[in-house]
C-alpha cells in the first residue's frame, strides 16, 4: 500500500468528501485521532438526527472509514431499489423525529440526555 504524503492527502480529501455527502465529519483530534493514527466518523451538525452530537459512529484509519462510507452508500442504494425508502421519506422522517425531540424539550424544560 502506498504511503506517499500526495497518497495521504487524496486519500484524507476522498473521506471528507464521502463524510459530507452522507452527513458526518471527521473528528477533532482531541477526539478523533488517537495514537495508532485511527480517525473517527461523527454527525455533522443537524443531519442524521437519532445520533446524539460527537457520537463516534467508526473508528479507523482512512481507508477503513472510505469502506464503510461505501457500505453506508450502498445500504442506501439498496433500500431505495426496493422501494423501502426515498431521500423525500428519509428526510420527512428525520423532520418529524426532530419535532418530538423539540416538543419533548419544550414540554420538560430541559434537553434530551438531561437529567
Amino acid at each position: 500500500m502506498p504511503t506517499t504524503a500526495n497518497y495521504s492527502y487524496r486519500t484524507i480529501k476522498t473521506l471528507e468528501r464521502m463524510a459530507e455527502t452522507v452527513g458526518f465529519e471527521i473528528s477533532d483530534a482531541m477526539t478523533g485521532y488517537s495514537n495508532d493514527g485511527n480517525l473517527c466518523l461523527v454527525p455533522k451538525d443537524e443531519r442524521l438526527p437519532i445520533y446524539t452530537r460527537g457520537c463516534v459512529i467508526a473508528r479507523g484509519t482512512a481507508e477503513e472509514l472510505i469502506g464503510f462510507l461505501q457500505g453506508w452508500l450502498k445500504m442506501k442504494e439498496y433500500v431505495t431499489f426496493l422501494k423501502l425508502v426515498d431521500d423525500k421519506k428519509l428526510d420527512r422522517k428525520e423532520k418529524d423525529y426532530r419535532n418530538t425531540v423539540l416538543a419533548r424539550m419544550i414540554k420538560d424544560g430541559k434537553k434530551p440526555n438531561e437529567q
